[in-house]
């Protein structure tokens, strides 16, 4: 009979092989979902992709939830100090933490518990966030309730031992694109989205959406769960600007998304003033180099160090010049130079440049690794 260990270790084999293989980020998560439920008992769940700058979440793929519950789950996860909202693990260093473990087994003190888990009828909660080369590219939770018990230690382990391959499967989703149509783009495809206006009322509903929005809407509905007709990333980003603006603060409401285009487009969300309170405007504009290459580096497995002299190489610095902003040896920064160089694929500065600055509607070249 085979043990708790050999188990996992099928489990693991069959992600390694699934993350190996690079699907979409839908399709990652249906076939995680049907990996992992047995072997962690989960009642509920679901996958989020996130913007790794900001970690805000983009889409999502649930099991078992109910839709009209994401706005207060939205609420909870932006407004509440709880030690295991996705920031906070992230913060305490950890990527795996179940929410017993975290209360040291008073969940009661927890809002989320409070509010949503207990009048579900959940004993408890795992959540993973998915990190990479100093990025977030999603994260992920699952409920348990009363007939599985407290998530346990081995359970903990299969997720902290499976998170790096799923991170870098969905780090690697970045700069991986659909292959165009033979037949060439749809209308709905060639329009731009650029300059979309959506408007989100108050309850989370579709108030009103221009033509280019509509553009918007259409292609970040595909295979991505709807909320009250928005998919679930504009109405996240909506929520936070509402929470943030009755709370006085004054945060970055953007997060950055990618079309399946190749077009990268920043989400700017902002409160409305006027006879309608808890409208919330998003609008869709191209996003700048300063916001986009920073996914595409961190995408590209580069580390820390290595952005700082990738910045530096495509500012048209010296190597000198490089080494004395960063406190390096001109020789350092050769060598990190020709890592990046074997990362992107490329050979030279001149071709680096060429391939992050370049068109970004066509589908980026991803080396193997």
């Amino acid at each position: 009979m085979a043990t708790a260990q050999d188990r996992q270790r099928v489990i693991l084999g069959e992600i390694s092989d699934l993350c190996a293989a690079r699907p979409a980020p839908s399709e990652l998560f249906r076939s995680l979902t049907g990996l992992l439920h047995d072997e962690l008992g989960f009642e509920a769940g679901c996958f989020h992709g996130s913007d790794p700058v900001s970690g805000f979440p983009t889409s999502t793929l649930p099991y078992g939830l109910d839709p009209a519950d994401f706005q207060e789950a939205a609420q909870l996860e932006f407004s509440s100090a709880d030690s295991t909202t996705f920031d906070a693990i992230r913060a305490s260093g950890r990527s795996v933490q179940s929410l017993l473990r975290a209360t040291e087994e008073l969940p009661e003190l927890s809002a989320r518990y409070r509010q949503m888990l207990e009048p579900r009828s959940y004993v408890d909660e795992l959540r993973v966030t998915f990190d990479s080369h100093g990025g977030r590219w999603g994260c992920a939770a699952f409920m348990r309730g009363r007939r599985h018990g407290p998530f346990t230690t081995e359970d903990i382990r299969l997720m902290e031992r499976a998170g790096p391959h799923i991170s870098a499967a969905l780090r690697h989703s970045q700069l991986s694109l659909e292959a165009p149509s033979e037949a060439g783009p749809t209308a709905d495809e060639a329009a731009s989205p650029v300059g979309a206006v959506v408007i989100v009322g108050a309850d989370g509903s579709l108030v009103s959406a221009d033509e280019r929005a509509e553009v918007l809407l259409a292609e970040q509905s595909r295979d991505e769960l709807l909320i009250r007709g928005i998919p679930s990333g504009l109405a996240a980003l909506a929520e936070y600007a509402r929470e943030s603006a009755e709370a006085q603060r004054k945060p970055d409401c953007r997060t950055s998304i990618r079309t399946r285009q190749g077009q990268w487009l920043t989400l700017q969300a902002s409160v409305l003033r006027g006879a309608t309170p808890g409208h919330v405007a998003i609008v869709a504009m191209p996003s700048s180099p300063a916001q986009r290459l920073p996914v595409e580096l961190m995408a590209y497995g580069l580390t820390a160090r290595e952005q700082d002299v990738a910045f530096g190489a495509l500012r048209g610095h010296s190597t000198r010049l490089i080494a004395e902003q960063l406190s390096l040896s001109p020789l350092t920064v050769q060598d990190h130079l020709k890592s990046i160089f074997d990362r992107t694929g490329v050979r030279s500065r001149r071709d680096l440049v060429a391939l992050l600055m370049a068109d970004r509607t066509r589908t980026a070249h991803l080396p193997p690794g």
